[in-house]
């Protein structure tokens, strides 16, 4: 049973015995002229708490399938490749400056790349190195959300008095996987996974972004350059604002996940 009422006005906050009320027939309407049984004090205004630390990392494999290629056979480094057979499953960071994508035909494919070269895939394989990618990852912390083959998020939190700061972790991150696996990692650092997703993709290839807590406005506009001139497609997660297809509405959304739209960005900012 309630037995008291706090109510505030101002910097006044005020206490009523509400039994007290109830035994002289009074009702909360007279509260505030009714003074037995009330006390009113000063409450000293507290600071907010400091913004939340960016802790959570999201680290993604370049290029994966077509880096596993080119790890197991050093003659398709540096050249076009493509992972398929009649549609690119994937395709290295050469074939990709001439414009070849995941999903498009492999006529298509050879059409703008004429050097492109095709290879079937080691799918066993991807599952191997992407396991060991993860064993690393686990080294580090045990929060790992391993989202697909060769992505997962981390949260290094409970792990900074151990390995540094996070940005120090995500490198340590990536240089072990270059030096013990050979597979190049890019990883975004940020307060949410939405933004560490965002941040990750604006370091491909093989690179490290951090959205600092008080400086996510800020690095907006250049992150939506950065993926605006890559043509990044972002269909993680799915969510209707977040999928769009066409080159011209991903720079858009790009820029509207960090800031360009102020509803989309206070939605990302309460999310996980």
């Amino acid at each position: 049973m309630i037995t008291w009422l706090t109510y505030r006005r101002g910097d006044t906050t005020t206490c009523l015995d509400l039994r007290f009320l109830w035994r002289r027939g009074r009702s909360l309407r007279d509260a505030p002229s009714f003074g037995t049984n009330t006390c009113s004090l000063k409450l000293t205004p507290v600071a907010p708490p400091p913004a939340r630390q960016a802790t959570i990392l999201h680290a993604d494999l370049d290029a994966f399938y077509a880096s596993v290629e080119q790890l197991l056979d050093p003659s398709l480094r540096n050249r076009p490749i493509a992972v398929g057979r009649s549609v690119v499953l994937a395709a290295s960071y050469e074939a990709r400056s001439y414009g070849v994508r995941g999903g498009m035909s492999a006529w298509r494919a050879r059409q703008i790349c004429g050097d492109l070269h095709f290879v079937g895939g080691h799918f066993e394989r991807y599952q191997e190195f992407g396991d060991d990618v993860v064993s690393v990852f686990h080294d580090f912390t045990p929060r790992v959300e391993r989202v697909s083959i060769d992505e997962a998020f981390l949260d290094v939190a409970g792990v900074v008095h151990l390995f540094g700061a996070p940005t120090e972790i995500a490198d340590a991150i990536r240089r072990r996987v270059r030096d013990e696996i050979g597979l190049p990692l890019s990883v975004g650092v940020a307060r949410t996974k939405h933004l560490a997703k965002v941040a990750s993709q604006v370091a491909k290839p093989d690179g490290l972004v951090a959205v600092a807590p008080n400086d996510e406005r800020a690095s907006a506009s250049e992150s939506r350059i950065v993926l605006a001139t890559k043509g990044s497609s972002m269909h993680w997660p799915a969510n209707p604002r977040l999928v769009c297809s066409r080159p011209t509405d991903r720079a858009t959304m790009a820029g509207q996940v960090l800031t360009g739209d102020a509803a989309l960005t206070q939605w990302l900012m309460e999310l996980p």
